[in-house]
C-alpha cells in the first residue's frame, strides 16, 4: 500500500476535502443567513414578567433566535418575586443550570429604545403566547419598523382660513400695532374700527367653522367617527362642542382594525407616489439650482485668492443686506394692501378713519424706507470696495441668486404642496412594550414604506414582501445608520471604483508582462524585476492604503487642487524656468540619441561588466528626466491648481481615482504573473512560424502570441478585479466612507466623477459589522450585504469562465 504511494493520496485527496468543506460551510452560513433576512415571519404576543416593575406585560414581536442563559442561585435570589420562584424551581438542587432564553424583534425604537429583547424561560407566564391576526409590521423612512395592531385611521383636515378671515386679522394687527402714531382723536376712531374688526373676525370665524363641520358631518358615513380641535386644544367629539366655537381642525377617525387597515390599504400608493416626488424634487431640481450658485460662488472664491480682496466675505455681507431690504420692501408692499382694503371697506361710511389709516399706512412706510436708505447706502458702499474681477464675480453670484430667486421658491412651493396633501393621514397603532411605554403610536402615512398583517400573510404574500424588500435594498439608499434601506450607492461605488481599477491596472500589467516575457532578455536585471513583482504581492494592503494617502492624495491630488504651493514648493522666476526646461530637453533628447546610436549597438556585444555600466548610465538618464520633470512640474509659475479656491478638497482628499490607482497597484502583480505564464503556454514552435513567414516581432506577438493568451490573460484580470473589488482596508485611507450623499456615476457630465468619495459594499459591511450603534439590528444586512458581494463576485467570474470558454475554442489545442 505503501509502495503504491496510497497514504499520501489519502492525505492529499483528505486535505482537498477539509478545504472545500470549510468553503461550502461558509458559503452556507451566508447564503442562509443573507437569503432569510427578508423573509416576513409571525408576530406573536408574550405576556413577561419585567424586571422593571415584576409585573406581567406583553411584548409583541418576532422571535429571532434562541440561545441558553446559565442561571445561577444568586441571579435567582435578585429577582422579583413573581419570577423568582420559577427560577428556584428551574435550579432545583443546583447551583446553577441552563435554561433557555429568546431574542425577540420588538421594534419601535422611537419609544421603546431597544428593538430587540431578550427574554428569559422563567419570565413568561404559562400559556400566554399567541399570534394576533390584526398584528401589523410597518416599515417607515425614520425609526425603524414600528409592530402594532391597527385600531384607527385618521384623517386631519385644517381648516384653511379664508381670504376675508385672513384680511380683517391682518387689519385689526396693523391698527393695534401703528395706532400709537395718530393722535388722540384720530386713535379713538380707529381703535373703535379696530374693535369692531376684531367682533367681526371672532363672528366670521364661528360662521367659517360650522360651515367647515357642515361639509365634512354631510360626507362622512356610519363607520367614521368626527371630532374637532377647538382653539388648538385636544379633539373633541362634535356632540360636546360648546355652541360658536372656533374649530382649527376636523379629525375623521375610522375605528376597528379591518376597516382602519382597508383605508390604509386604499390610500398608502398615493402617498408614497407624493412622498417619492417631494424626494425627487428636493434632491434633483433644488440640487441642480443649488450647484449653480456653487459655481457661480467658486468663481467668488477664484477672484478672491487672485486679487486678494475681501470677496467672498463681501458677498455674504450683501446678500444678508440684500435678503433684509427685500423684506422692507414687502413690508412696504403690504402696507399699501391694507390701506387699499380699508379704503375700499370704510372708504363711504368713514372716510376720516380710511384717511386716517392711509396716514398710518403712509408713516409706516416711510418709517420702514427711512430704515432702508442707509441698508442701501452700506451696499453700495460695500461692494464699491470690490474692483476688477473681485467687483464682476461678486454682481455675477448676486444676478445668479436673484434669477434663481423664483424658480427655487416654486420648487419649495410644490415640495410644500405635497406635504399638505400628505400630512392629514395617519394610522394609530395600539402597541406594547413594557413600563413607561404609551398605549398608542399614531404613525404619519407618509411615513410609512410599506407595511403588511404578519399572521395573515399567505406564502405567496409572503414571497411579495420578500422580494419587495430585495427590490428595496438594491434601489434604494441606506437610512438608519445603514442598518436598513438600501445599497444602491455601494453598489454603484464598487462597481465605479472596480472599473477604473481594472482600466488602470491591465494594460500595464499585460505590457509590463510582455516586455518580460516576450522582449527581455533572462539575466539578474530581469531576475531581480520578477522578484521585486512577487514580493509586492506579499506586501499588507493597509502599506498600499497609506502608500495613496500619503503620495497620491497629500501630494498628486494636492497639487492639482493648489499647485505647487499646496505642496510646499515656491515656483522659480521665468528665467530659470526657462532654463531648466531646455536643460532637461537637452537630457532627455541627447540620451534618446545616445541610446539609439551608441548604446543599443554596444548591448549586443557587450559583456556582463559593460551591461552593467550601460545599465548605470541608462539609470543615471532615467533619473534626470523623471526627476528634472518632475521638479519642472513643481515650480511652473503659471500653473496655480485647478481648484485652489475650493472650501474642501477636491483631488486633494479621498475619492474614486485615487481608491482605484491604489487597488491598482495592489492587483498589478497578479495580472503580470498570470499574464506572463499565459504567454509562455503558447508554443514557441508557433512564433517560429510566424518568424519564417516573414512577420516581424510586434507582429508576431499581436497576431499569434496575444490571442492564444487571452484566456489565461483574461484569468489574471478576473482575479485581479474579485481582489480588489472585496478589498476593505486601503479603501478606509483613500476614499470610502459610511455614507455619500452624491454617486460617483450619474447621468451629469462627465458621468463618472473620480474626485468623489463613494460608498464600497465591502467598507458597508465593516460598518455596518464594527461600528453600528446596534449589533444584534446589523446582522442581519451584515449577511445580506456579504451575500450580495460575493453574488457580484461570483457573476463576474462566470461572465469571464464563459468568455474564456468561447476564446479557448477558437484556438482549441494552443490555448492556456
Amino acid at each position: 500500500m505503501a509502495a503504491r504511494n496510497e497514504p499520501m493520496l489519502w492525505l492529499c485527496s483528505g486535505a482537498l476535502i477539509a478545504c472545500l468543506a470549510m468553503i461550502l460551510l461558509l458559503l452556507a452560513k451566508i447564503i442562509y443567513e443573507g437569503a432569510r433576512t427578508f423573509w416576513p415571519g409571525r408576530i406573536e404576543a408574550i405576556t413577561v414578567y419585567m424586571p422593571e416593575d415584576g409585573q406581567p406585560h406583553e411584548l409583541l414581536g418576532e422571535t429571532v433566535d434562541q440561545s441558553t442563559f446559565i442561571l445561577t442561585r444568586d441571579f435567582a435570589k435578585g429577582l422579583p418575586a413573581a419570577t423568582q420562584a420559577v427560577a428556584m424551581e428551574l435550579l432545583g438542587k443546583e447551583d446553577q443550570a441552563r435554561i433557555s432564553q429568546t431574542l425577540i424583534r420588538v421594534d419601535n425604537k422611537d419609544v421603546t429604545g431597544s428593538p430587540y429583547r431578550y427574554v428569559r424561560e422563567f419570565e413568561i407566564v404559562d400559556g400566554s403566547t399567541s399570534t394576533p391576526e390584526w398584528a401589523v409590521v410597518a416599515e417607515r423612512y425614520s425609526w425603524g419598523r414600528l409592530i402594532g395592531i391597527p385600531i384607527a385611521f385618521e384623517a386631519r383636515f385644517e381648516r384653511q382660513p379664508s381670504a376675508d378671515e385672513e384680511q380683517l386679522q391682518q387689519l385689526a394687527a396693523f391698527i393695534d400695532g401703528n395706532v400709537y402714531r395718530l393722535d388722540e382723536q384720530q386713535q379713538a376712531t380707529l381703535s373703535e374700527i379696530g374693535e369692531s374688526l376684531r367682533d367681526r373676525l371672532a363672528a366670521l370665524r364661528v360662521e367659517n367653522s360650522k360651515s367647515f363641520l357642515d361639509q365634512y358631518a354631510a360626507k362622512t358615513g356610519a363607520e367614521a367617527e368626527l371630532s374637532a380641535v377647538v382653539d388648538g386644544g385636544d379633539p373633541l367629539p362634535l356632540a360636546e362642542l360648546p355652541e360658536g366655537s372656533t374649530v382649527d381642525a376636523i379629525i375623521k377617525s375610522t375605528n376597528g382594525s379591518a376597516e382602519a387597515w382597508e383605508r390604509f390599504s386604499v390610500l398608502h400608493d398615493s402617498i408614497a407616489e407624493r412622498v417619492h416626488e417631494q424626494k425627487r424634487l428636493g434632491k434633483f431640481e433644488i440640487g441642480e439650482l443649488s450647484q449653480e450658485t456653487e459655481a457661480a460662488r467658486q468663481e467668488v472664491l477664484d477672484a478672491e485668492r487672485e486679487t486678494g480682496q475681501r470677496a467672498d466675505a463681501i458677498r455674504g455681507e450683501a446678500v444678508e443686506k440684500i435678503v433684509f431690504l427685500d423684506a422692507l420692501e414687502d413690508s412696504m408692499e403690504s402696507n399699501d394692501q391694507l390701506a387699499s382694503a380699508f379704503t375700499r371697506r370704510f372708504g363711504e361710511s368713514r372716510p376720516q378713519a380710511a384717511a386716517a389709516f392711509s396716514k398710518l399706512a403712509k408713516e409706516a412706510n416711510d418709517e420702514v424706507e427711512a430704515a432702508a436708505e442707509p441698508v442701501r447706502a452700506e451696499l453700495k458702499e460695500l461692494l464699491a470696495s470690490l474692483t476688477g474681477e473681485a467687483r464682476r464675480a461678486v454682481d455675477s453670484y448676486l444676478e445668479t441668486e436673484k434669477r434663481l430667486k423664483f424658480p427655487n421658491e416654486e420648487i419649495v412651493q410644490k415640495i410644500e404642496s405635497l406635504k399638505q396633501m400628505n400630512e392629514p393621514y395617519a394610522l394609530v397603532f395600539e402597541i406594547a412594550g413594557g413600563p413607561g411605554v404609551p398605549e398608542t403610536v399614531s404613525a404619519p402615512i407618509a411615513e410609512i414604506i410599506r407595511a403588511y398583517p404578519a399572521n395573515q400573510l399567505t406564502t405567496q404574500g409572503r414571497a411579495g414582501v420578500y422580494f419587495s424588500r430585495w427590490g428595496e435594498f438594491l434601489t434604494t439608499e441606506p437610512r438608519e445608520a445603514n442598518t436598513e434601506g438600501g445599497v444602491l450607492p455601494a453598489i454603484w461605488g464598487t462597481v465605479a471604483m472596480t472599473l477604473v481599477m481594472t482600466i488602470a491596472v491591465v494594460p500595464f500589467g499585460v505590457l509590463a508582462a510582455l516586455y518580460l516575457r516576450e522582449y527581455a532578455k533572462g539575466g539578474v536585471i530581469v531576475s531581480i524585476i520578477r522578484i521585486a513583482v512577487n514580493n509586492l504581492a506579499g506586501v499588507p494592503s493597509i502599506v498600499f492604503g497609506v502608500f495613496g494617502l500619503g503620495f497620491l492624495i497629500y501630494t498628486i491630488g494636492s497639487f492639482i487642487d493648489g499647485g505647487p504651493k499646496e505642496i510646499g514648493l515656491r515656483p522659480w522666476s521665468g528665467p530659470i524656468w526657462i532654463g531648466v526646461l531646455l536643460a532637461w530637453a537637452v537630457i532627455f533628447a541627447g540620451g534618446v540619441g545616445l541610446w539609439f546610436s551608441v548604446l543599443r549597438a554596444s548591448w549586443q556585444s557587450a559583456g556582463w561588466t559593460q551591461r552593467a555600466i550601460l545599465c548605470g548610465v541608462i539609470g543615471v538618464w532615467a533619473t534626470a528626466v523623471f526627476g528634472g520633470l518632475f521638479v519642472i512640474l513643481g515650480h511652473v509659475p503659471f500653473f496655480d491648481g485647478f481648484f485652489r479656491a475650493s472650501p474642501s478638497p477636491v483631488f486633494g482628499g479621498g475619492g474614486v481615482l485615487w481608491a482605484s490607482l491604489t487597488l491598482a497597484l495592489l492587483t498589478l502583480p497578479v495580472v503580470i504573473v498570470a499574464t506572463e505564464e499565459a504567454l509562455s503556454a503558447v508554443p514557441n514552435t508557433m512564433r517560429e512560424g510566424s518568424y519564417a513567414c516573414g512577420a516581424s516581432k510586434w507582429q508576431t506577438i499581436k497576431k499569434i502570441v496575444l490571442p492564444r493568451a487571452l484566456p489565461g490573460i483574461l484569468t489574471g484580470t478576473i482575479l485581479a478585479v474579485a481582489r480588489g473589488a472585496g478589498e476593505v482596508a486601503p479603501l478606509m485611507l483613500v476614499g470610502a466612507v459610511k455614507y455619500a450623499p452624491e454617486l460617483p456615476i450619474d447621468t451629469e457630465p462627465p458621468f463618472l466623477h473620480v474626485e468623489r468619495r463613494f460608498m464600497h459594499l465591502g467598507y458597508h459591511i465593516f460598518d455596518v459589522g464594527m461600528l453600528s450603534p446596534d449589533v444584534e439590528a446589523a446582522k442581519p444586512m451584515v449577511f445580506t450585504t456579504t451575500l450580495l458581494l460575493i453574488t457580484l463576485v461570483a457573476l463576474l467570474n462566470v461572465a469571464a469562465i464563459w468568455l474564456r470558454s468561447k476564446l479557448r475554442a477558437k484556438f482549441k489545442g494552443n490555448s492556456f
